[in-house]
């Protein structure tokens, strides 16, 4: 099912001008980690080098808007993904859809458009506590991420553990030289229900995503080891036109 490739790849991620340049802190009440004003826009690079293979990702924000399929305003944002064997061979678009609540993002993903209209594809898949409203340097939080919920019977959630810290270091992708970055760094224990009986063997992955002021994400790597090693799976930002990044 092209979704739940695609959405294998959407997890690795666990959200100015095109030029490189270096980015300097901005004054922290204008600070924002993870903007999504109408018609921002990124570009990444999706690479799994042990696959070797790699998949380019553009991100675009549609603004707020009203989802039916969820009866509630929400910031929509589409997802599209070159065409390559892991998405039926062809571009696809996704409609992801963020609402704040209880101090936290949340955000659904089993979203798709039916007809030129958002519809639920039936898998329940959504992000409870995606980021804090405020996220910050020390911030710990937890939130749960179903891949689908079929029933009683039939499920595959992920449970995460969050920590952001401060980075002193620049961070260095092809979209440019980013400082002052938020690194979250998370533990993700994935577990399935199959047939009604939950898995006693879940599969735990390590993640680090690197957030810039006033830009959002820029690099993303994914781990099998606690200790790291090589990665599983690396998202870089190649380009981004977003609403007061300088």
């Amino acid at each position: 099912m092209r979704w739940i490739a695609r959405w294998v790849v959407l997890l690795a991620l666990t959200g100015g001008g095109l030029a490189a340049c270096e980015r300097t802190r901005p004054a922290d009440s204008n600070v924002n980690f993870f903007p999504l004003h109408a018609e921002d826009t990124w570009v990444y690079e999706v690479i799994r080098p042990l696959r070797n293979k790699s998949t380019r990702m553009t991100v675009r924000a549609r603004g707020d808007q009203y989802v039916a399929p969820l009866k509630r305003r929400c910031h929509l944002v589409e997802e599209s993904y070159s065409a390559d064997e892991d998405n039926g061979g062809r571009p696809d678009t996704y409609p992801i859809a963020y609402y704040r609540e209880n101090g936290f993002l949340y955000r659904t993903m089993s979203l798709e458009y039916r007809n030129g209209e958002l519809r639920e594809v039936g898998l329940g898949s959504s992000e409870e506590r995606f980021l804090p409203d405020q996220l910050t340097a020390n911030s710990t939080w937890e939130s749960l991420t179903t891949a689908y919920n079929l029933g009683v019977r039939d499920s595959y959630g992920v449970t995460q553990h969050h920590r952001a810290a401060l980075d002193p270091g620049t961070v260095t992708v092809p979209a440019g030289n980013f400082s002052h970055c938020l690194r979250v760094d998370t533990v993700a224990v994935h577990r399935a229900r199959r047939e009604g009986k939950v898995d006693d063997r879940p599969v735990i992955l390590y993640y680090a995503d690197w957030y810039a002021p006033n830009v959002g994400l820029v690099r993303t790597l994914q781990w099998s080891r606690p200790d790291g090693g090589p990665p599983l799976s690396k998202i870089e930002l190649v380009a981004y036109d977003v609403e007061g990044a300088r």
